[in-house]
C-alpha cells in the first residue's frame, strides 16, 4: 500500500513508484477510503501499524547516519 500518509496529512505524494513487472493497481479515493474505514475498523489499525513500521525504519536510518557523521567529526 502506498500513499497512506497523504490520506492522513493531506499533503501530496513525495515518492513515485515504478513496477518491475506487469501489475494491477487499485486506486482508492479518500471518500471511498473513509467509508471503508467506517465499515472495517481494523483497517485503521493495520494502516497505523504500517505507518509506524515505515517511520521506525526511517528513524533508524537517520540515527545511523547521525552516528556516522558524529564519529567522523570526532575523529578529525
Amino acid at each position: 500500500m502506498t500513499g497512506k500518509l497523504s490520506f492522513i496529512d493531506g499533503n501530496t505524494h513525495t515518492m513515485r513508484l515504478v513496477a518491475k513487472k506487469d501489475s494491477k493497481v487499485l486506486m482508492l479515493h479518500k471518500n471511498a477510503f473513509e467509508e471503508l474505514v467506517e465499515k472495517e475498523p481494523m483497517l485503521t489499525y493495520h494502516i497505523k501499524r504500517s505507518i509506524l513500521r515505515y517511520s521506525h525504519t526511517m528513524q533508524r536510518k537517520i540515527n545511523a547516519k547521525y552516528l556516522e557523521m558524529h564519529r567522523m567529526v570526532q575523529n578529525q
